[in-house]
């Protein structure tokens, strides 16, 4: 299978910038109706998603929470991680991940 398509790849098929798919994608005001449709259609039919940790890069939020732990194999740890993640997302963080 096919790996996913890319921004710049959307925008050599269209043949306009990588700046102009981005934009028409977030719905910016510069980008006109008809381009904004154009590019909107051919994202959907290439499956189009955007790459999470570049959008992640973008907002300089990840999300993510990182903890170390001696033992991941003691239940003690892995009844804490559980807690941190509840208590995360009771705050509403988007955690999206827990490394070990």
């Amino acid at each position: 299978m096919r790996s996913k398509i890319t921004l710049k790849e959307l925008a050599k098929l269209l043949n306009v910038s990588v700046s102009t798919v981005s934009k028409s994608l977030n719905g910016s005001p510069e980008i006109s109706e008809n381009t904004m449709k154009r590019v909107k259609e051919v994202a959907e039919l290439h499956n189009y998603s955007p790459n999470l940790t570049a959008v992640n890069l973008k907002r300089k939020s990840t999300g993510n929470i990182a903890v170390i732990v001696p033992n991941i194999s003691n239940t003690f740890f892995a009844k804490v991680l559980g807690g941190i993640e509840n208590e995360a997302r009771k705050k509403w963080l988007p955690v999206n991940h827990l490394y070990f």
